[in-house]
């Protein structure tokens, strides 16, 4: 009996250990080294030290399937990370190894068939991001596997772990850069183009230098570096025309009022409607204070905690509707049929806003 135990353990450890291996062997992966590359650069540099991680993950996953001894009925769905997320919220301790190493080995599986498709003379974009996209499948199972391990072995996980909540913060936070630069910069002239399009590089390159970078969506990467690309072109150059730069800065600001379509991630429209009845709560409470840090939360875009914007800044009497009225104007973007008569004409004049991360409303609020 204590031989099989032994046994049991010393393989639990083997397989803790070959997962922990699997995650840093993904995340050495640099993959913002390998954005310029052609196709057949990228097939050698990136493309088969991928392919032979990936087979040696979906090795480790079937062992942990069988070590799981149980057939699991867990289902991932159009998102994967999310779908780690539930099954470890979700999961009994009995079955939580079984159903987050299946769910893992049905979707890398894909991610073989995927990689093996491509050429040399393919597209090096699209193989570029196959290959970031796998490698963060990777991380994400071997972290989740890890910690659900060292559960059934009393141990303290080794890997850090990150919810697709937390990564969405981080990213609306890192795009609130973007947009709010915009909003403050206002008409861009030919007097200041020269000035904008410098501060929008550095922007930029803080950005790409971010460890959130990765995790960002490959057209927002795409679109990101072409624009980058053009602005260190046309700086280049020192030339006196304005009107390409002026071409810049509007391409630019059109990019930073797409990037607020990350608010309609799932997760965070989960997290900004918890938000938001929070601060319903507090203020039927009549405890204003409380319940205008709730909507801040989701207001600016970004959780208090990151926040630098104190909410002694943020004053009620900016608002002719106050913050009741704000919050039903941002309430209502979910549920138009609970708009009052008042709001509703508040919305039709523009004095409530109803993009969650965007101007609270054209009042002062922001």
């Amino acid at each position: 009996m204590s031989g099989s135990a032994g046994s049991a353990a010393q393989l639990l450890g083997e397989l803790r250990g070959a997962l922990v291996e699997l995650f840093h062997g993904a995340r050495d992966f640099d993959i913002r080294q390998f954005e310029a590359l052609s196709a057949e650069q990228l097939i050698a540099a990136l493309g088969t030290p991928t392919r032979t991680l990936l087979d040696r993950t979906v090795s480790v996953l079937q062992r942990l399937v069988e070590y799981s001894d149980s057939i699991s009925e867990a289902q991932a769905g159009p998102n994967f990370e999310l779908s780690v997320d539930d099954v470890l919220r979700t999961s009994t301790p009995s079955s939580l190894v079984g159903d987050l190493a299946f769910i893992s080995l049905t979707e890398l599986r894909q991610h073989q068939a995927r990689l093996s498709s491509h050429r040399d003379t393919g597209d090096a974009w699209e193989m570029m991001c196959d290959c970031a996209s796998t490698l963060r499948r990777i991380q994400k199972s071997a972290a989740a596997l890890e910690r659900a391990l060292s559960e059934l072995d009393g141990r303290p996980p080794e890997l850090p772990y990150n919810s697709e909540l937390k990564v969405s913060l981080e990213v609306r936070r890192q795009y609130r850069k973007l947009w709010r630069f915009v909003e403050q910069a206002g008409e861009v002239g030919r007097e200041d183009v020269l000035q904008r399009l410098r501060q929008v590089g550095t922007l930029l390159a803080m950005l790409v230098g971010r460890d959130v970078y990765p995790h960002l969506r490959e057209g927002d990467r795409f679109a990101l570096r072409g624009l980058q690309q053009r602005i260190i072109t046309w700086l280049s150059q020192q030339s006196e025309e304005t009107v390409a730069g002026r071409r810049i800065w509007q391409d630019f600001a059109a990019f930073a009022e797409m990037l607020r379509q990350v608010n309609l991630r799932p997760e965070l429209m989960e997290h900004d409607a918890a938000a938001l009845e929070r601060a319903r709560t507090m203020l039927q409470k009549g405890n204003d204070t409380a319940g205008r840090e709730a909507l801040e939360a989701v207001l600016v875009g970004e959780t208090r905690r990151s926040t630098r914007c104190s909410t002694a800044s943020v004053r009620p009497r900016r608002c002719s509707m106050g913050w009741r009225a704000c919050w039903r104007g941002s309430r209502c973007r979910r549920r138009r049929s609970s708009w009052s008569g008042r709001d509703r004409v508040a919305v039709r004049r523009g004095r409530l806003g109803w993009a969650v991360g965007g101007p609270l409303c054209r009042a002062g609020h922001r």
